[in-house]
Formats: C-alpha cells, structure tokens, sequence
C-alpha cells in the first residue's frame, strides 16, 4: 500500500458516510487498507488475486479475478476502490461495467493509477517511447493477466468510459507533484490550451459533444494533470436519465 496514494484516497472519502456502508476493497494486498476502512465503520469485503497475502486473521479475502465478471450483486455496493491496480488489468471497460453494476445510487468509486499525462512524462516519451508507469519493455514472460504496468491509459479515456457508464467524474486528486513538470509545460502549455480549445469546443458544431470536450479540457489543463506522478479519481454513480 502506497501510503501517499492511500492518503488521497481517504481525502476522497471525506465527508463522505460511512457507518454501516458496504466497502469493496478490490485486490486488497495485504489488508491495511481494509482495516482502516473497517475503523471508519465501513463493512469492508476485502478481495485479491491471491488471497495467501492477506493478512487480517479475523476477515475472509475473496479470491477474485478482477479481469472476469466480479462474484457480487447488482447494487450491492456504496463505495468500491481500487489502489493501483486497473493499469495492471486486461479488460479495463470491464471494470467500469462491473463497478456501474455493483454500486448503488449516488455510490463512489475511487482508483488511482500512474499518470502519463504529466509535462515530463511526455517529454520523456519522446526520447524513450515510455510514458510513466513504464521506464523499460516488459518482461517478455510475464503474460498480459500478471504484467505490471502494462496497461496505463491516459485520462482522456477513463474519462470517456465514465460518461459511456454513467459515472460522474466528481474529483481528481494529484499524488506527487513534480514542481519541475511545471518548469517544463511552461513554455508549451499557454499553446497547447489555446489550440485544443480553439480545435476541440469552438469549432465543435455539435452541442453534447461540445460540452463534453469542454468538461475533458478543464480535466487536461488542470495541475493534477499536468504536473502530478500519480493521479486518485473519485467518481460517482449518477442516476439513469
């Protein structure tokens, strides 16, 4: 458990109830998340790929295999997280699918992931062809179900997947701010806004599309995004229309 990614998660629950509240912590490692949501008054289902490492002695770990349908109920939910781990999955609009499922009304979803959207990750994809969360190839005998890493999307499509599930995007939080990224963006960023604003919402003819883009580039052009290591998202399950 990264603590520094795991404060901003709890900063995400903030004010938020929780007594009482049904809690999947999914791919829980060894369990210290699990208890600091059960202090909180959550009744916490722990879950992990290889439940051997959990280390709770009085809760029960399921072992659940995050890239097929997940073993719960429709609705049975108010809170799911996941802590580093949807960049490591196979099938990640699965996971949006199955946490739409799973989560009641005006229920939270909170994950956080490396983020590749910062001005030095770009800069170094053009010297390297990594952005972050990998600095190297992968090893090539770890298949795609157990390689870490492999996975890491850019904001713009958790965003995209979250409007297609009706799930509101509420918050996101940057976890290590890289002060230097600020350095190197400040020179690029004053363009890049305009012109992505000129070509993404005043030449955009059609209306929800145009509100779309304008929601995303408020998300692209925000210091979480630009100058930040990691990225926690807090999203919300919204009504149907």
């Amino acid at each position: 458990m990264n603590r520094i990614i795991f404060k901003s998660i709890l900063n995400g629950l903030e004010g938020e109830p929780s007594s009482g509240k049904k809690l999947l912590d999914a791919s829980c490692a060894s369990g210290k998340s699990t208890q600091v949501y059960r202090d909180f008054g959550y009744i916490v289902t722990p879950t992990s790929y290889n439940p051997r490492s959990f280390k709770i002695k009085d809760m029960t770990c399921l072992q659940v295999d995050l890239n097929e349908q997940w073993p719960f109920s429709n609705a049975e939910f108010d809170v799911i997280v996941l802590q580093e781990v949807i960049e490591h999955l196979e099938n990640i609009p699965l996971v949006f699918r199955e946490v739409k499922r799973l989560l009641k009304p005006n229920g939270i979803f909170i994950f956080s992931t490396p983020n590749m959207l910062n001005w030095v990750s770009r800069l170094t994809y053009l010297g390297t062809g990594f952005y972050r969360g990998r600095k190297k190839p992968i090893d090539v005998s770890r298949p795609p179900g157990n390689a870490p890493n492999w996975h890491v999307l850019p904001f713009h499509i958790y965003h995209w997947l979250c409007y297609q599930y009706k799930l509101k995007i509420e918050r996101i939080f940057g976890v290590g701010k890289r002060w230097h990224c600020f350095v190197v963006g400040l020179w690029i960023h004053p363009i890049a806004a305009l012109c992505t604003y000129i070509w993404w919402i005043t030449t955009e003819k059609d209306e929800r599309q145009r509100a779309y883009n304008l929601d995303l580039w408020r998300y692209l052009n925000s210091k979480e995004l630009l100058l930040s290591k990691n990225i926690v998202v807090k999203v919300r399950n919204i009504e149907e229309e």
